[in-house]
């Protein structure tokens, strides 16, 4: 197996690893009978496997993309492709969930990986509104695939790659590239939908070929 395969392959692995155990926590707050309760909780088994995450994603990027054979993909594939990579940067940003609890560690002067209270601290919703930031991230990577001229752990590992109708997007069509790889992740029954955001989104059409 040569080294771009590997890559491929680690990326899976360590998405699978990460399911296998149950997840690594997240950050929330949910309504119940007495109010609203805020909770947080990160595995301490997930750090290495971020800093095995990010190593994927870095060196993945770096690798400039192999010539495809013209086919069409299946959507499968894609849904496979978008899963591990969607799944890996999950991961990799996984220890800002820390941010939470050290916040809490200062409140309480005791730190724990995990914690719920039946009420909402004033540092909560900065919290909440800085877990948008790395989906802002995502999206500004990711959105930049069909013209980087580069690939991902999910299209190393399932041979695909994406061609965009325009050469130079702007950031609002690089925004929505996103939202058009999950129509191409859609199965034959649901076509219609799908190409009413492959094609319509952005004004620009893409395609996945293998």
């Amino acid at each position: 197996m040569d080294f771009r395969k590997s890559i491929g392959w680690l990326g899976v692995a360590v998405v699978v690893a990460t399911a296998a155990t149950g997840g690594f926590g997240g950050v929330g707050a949910y309504s119940s009978e007495s109010g609203w309760t805020a909770a947080s909780q990160i595995d301490p088994w997930v750090l290495p496997l971020s800093l095995i995450a990010i190593a994927v994603l870095v060196l993945s990027w770096r690798l400039p993309a192999q010539p495809r054979f013209d086919g069409i993909a299946q959507w499968y594939w894609v849904f496979l492709a978008f899963s591990v990579d969607f799944g890996l940067f999950a991961i990799a940003v996984a220890p800002a969930h820390l941010l939470h609890l050290i916040f809490e560690a200062l409140a309480t002067g005791d730190f724990s990986w995990s914690f719920e209270r039946s009420y909402i601290r004033r540092t909560d919703p900065i919290i909440w509104i800085l877990g948008l930031v790395p989906l802002a991230i995502f999206i500004a990577w990711y959105g930049r695939l069909p013209w980087a001229g580069r690939e991902t752990p999910g299209c190393i590992w399932t041979g695909i790659a994406f061609e965009a109708s325009i050469a130079k997007p702007s950031w609002g069509q690089i925004a929505v590239f996103p939202v058009k790889m999950v129509g191409l992740c859609f199965p034959p029954f649901l076509r219609k939908l799908a190409q009413t955001l492959i094609e319509q989104t952005g004004g620009y059409s893409i395609r996945c070929i293998r």
